[in-house]
Formats: C-alpha cells, structure tokens, sequence
C-alpha cells in the first residue's frame, strides 16, 4: 500500500509555470518544487519555457525517486491581477490558472502513465533588470487530480509547492 501511494504521489504534476504576467514574447526559466501524498512526499526540478505566439507556459518537470519519472505540465492563465504596483521597484501579481499534466515513469519491469488536470495558484514578483527584459521569481500552489494507467491504475489526487525563476524577452520594443 505504501509503494501505491509513493507512486501515486510521483504522478502529480508539479512545478507550474503558470505565474507570469507576459511581460515579453517568450520565456525561459528553471523552477523546483516538491509534493504529498498520503504520507509520503517527493521533489522535482524543471526547465519552464513560454513560446510564441499562444500564452501557454510549458514546463518539462525531472522528478527525484527510487522511480525516474519524466513530466510535461502545459498551464493556462486564467486570472493575473496586480496584488502590489510597487514592491521593491517591481510588481508582485497573484494568478489563478488551469492546466494538464501528463508523467512517464520507467521503473526496472514496467512502466508508469498518468494524467492530471491541475489548478495553479500564485504569487510573481516581475521586475526590470535592462529596459525591455523582465525577471520573474514565482511561487505556486498546485492541486491537482488524475488517473494513473498501468500498473496501478486508479484515481490519485495531491498537492504541490513550487518556486522559480524566469528571464522575459520582449521581442517588440527596441533599446
């Protein structure tokens, strides 16, 4: 039951990379996060990524356990409102978003499937580093339900934290 439950929890997709505000074209970041699940927890570390021209922010998502896991997280922003004009000569956001998940996990005799729908909560602290590039460090909440395929299959649900940080290129303004 104990091995059920760590491989459930391994199949919740974590680290978002929901929380920015487009602040420029595309985006590339790194994030890291960790997750619980019925007493039993795991971390992760992922390249986050946001391509041209739809506002969806990727992130392929390496996960620490006895089992390799591989995650592809894609999230949609659903609200980005401003929680704070001036912080430290930034923005600090709040966002709500929703989004899917999808994990391969490659254990010594079999295989592992799953997929999630995902709610992501967050805080983004934006600022300039030169005129027309953004910094971004987030912070995300992201619960999430799913179903794992084989060899287990069932319903699993879980809870994530994560952070990270994200450089914006905007394409559209000139120095």
């Amino acid at each position: 039951m104990k091995r059920r439950a760590i491989i459930c929890l391994l199949m919740v997709g974590l680290p978002s990379v929901l929380f920015a505000d487009l602040p420029g074209k595309w985006a590339l970041g790194i994030s890291g996060g960790g997750g619980y699940l019925s007493g039993a927890g795991f971390g992760s570390t992922a390249v986050t990524f946001v391509l041209p021209p739809l506002p969806l922010f990727w992130e392929l998502d390496f996960r620490f356990s006895s089992v390799p896991y591989t995650d592809l997280n894609v999230d949609y922003l659903i609200f980005n409102n401003v929680l704070s004009p001036a912080v430290l000569r930034g923005t600090l956001r709040w966002q709500i978003g929703l989004g899917a998940h999808t994990g391969v996990g490659l254990a010594p005799t079999t295989t592992y499937f799953s997929l999630a729908g995902r709610l992501v909560l967050g805080l983004s602290w934006q600022f300039k580093i030169i005129e027309i590039h953004t910094f971004e460090i987030f912070l995300k909440l992201v619960p999430s339900l799913g179903f794992q395929l084989t060899p287990l299959s069932g319903v699993y649900g879980g809870i994530g934290i994560g952070a990270g940080i994200r450089f914006w290129i905007n394409e559209n303004k000139r120095i």
